[in-house]
């Protein structure tokens, strides 16, 4: 089973727990939890993200469309379900905008873009 689980596309992100209890495989991740889990898929990548990101951003304004943004964290290996993806663009599109800027999302998880 746990070949299957390795080698399948999950649902969701997978966290660093010591014991079952304590993080429960169904249980969503905290927005803590969500941005701990990007900073380190990111860390290494950055400047390949920047480059991704900034290919989605059609008019050069730093923002790029909620389903772009999910699709790119998707192909960087974070799945998120769809509470985690709504806590996540709620804090960093909280006007409810359908854009994510993301300078904003990388200055807040500690990259800078300068």
């Amino acid at each position: 089973m746990q070949f299957l689980r390795r080698f399948s596309r999950a649902p969701t992100a997978h966290r660093a727990c010591s014991s079952a209890r304590r993080c429960p495989q169904n249980t969503p991740m905290s927005l803590f939890e969500i941005q701990k889990h990007l900073k380190d898929k990111i860390g290494g990548n950055l400047a390949t993200l920047i480059r991704v990101l900034s290919l989605f951003d059609c008019k050069r304004e730093g923002h790029i469309q909620q389903h772009e943004f999910r699709r790119i964290l998707d192909n960087y290996g974070i799945h998120l379900a769809g509470e985690e993806f709504q806590r996540l663009r709620n804090h960093y599109s909280p006007n409810n905008n359908s854009t994510i800027s993301y300078e904003l999302f990388l200055d807040k998880l500690g990259f800078s873009l300068r």
